[in-house]
């Protein structure tokens, strides 16, 4: 699996940046139970930077949502990158190749949407031409 494009965006000292490219690393060598684990690890971090830590993953994703980080949607599918994190940590659980692909995709879209977009809005913004009156 390839980093995203907007990958080399992102601080490379930052621990988020540091944490997704030990999922990848883990991907590229096999170890499926690792990236879930890696991937629940950050879907924890980007909360707690957002909402701070309410003590539980469930206190953190409710907040997440009301705060308005993330649809009902989109919480949604957090719940299953969390939960397959979980069963790879407490239930011994092995997840397939299409599992950590969906989580990773889950992740990656929601660092792209609340770290990189913005900023990039921003650009787009500044070089459209104001209207005329």
């Amino acid at each position: 699996r390839r980093k995203p494009r907007w990958f080399n965006m992102l601080d490379y000292e930052w621990h988020i940046t540091k944490l997704l490219n030990e999922i990848y690393t883990a991907t590229y060598n096999g170890a499926k139970s690792l990236a879930a684990m890696g991937l629940r690890a950050v879907i924890e971090a980007v909360m707690i930077d957002k909402v701070g830590d309410n003590n539980s993953f469930a206190k953190n994703l409710e907040k997440f949502q009301s705060q308005g980080f993330v649809s009902r949607i989109q919480k949604e599918s957090l719940l299953a990158a969390l939960e397959l994190g979980h069963a790879s940590i407490h239930r011994g659980y092995e997840p397939s190749d299409d599992q950590v692909d969906t989580a990773i995709d889950i992740v990656e879209g929601l660092v792209h949407q609340l770290y990189v977009l913005p900023n990039d809005a921003e650009v787009v913004k500044k070089k459209i031409p104001k209207r005329k009156t």
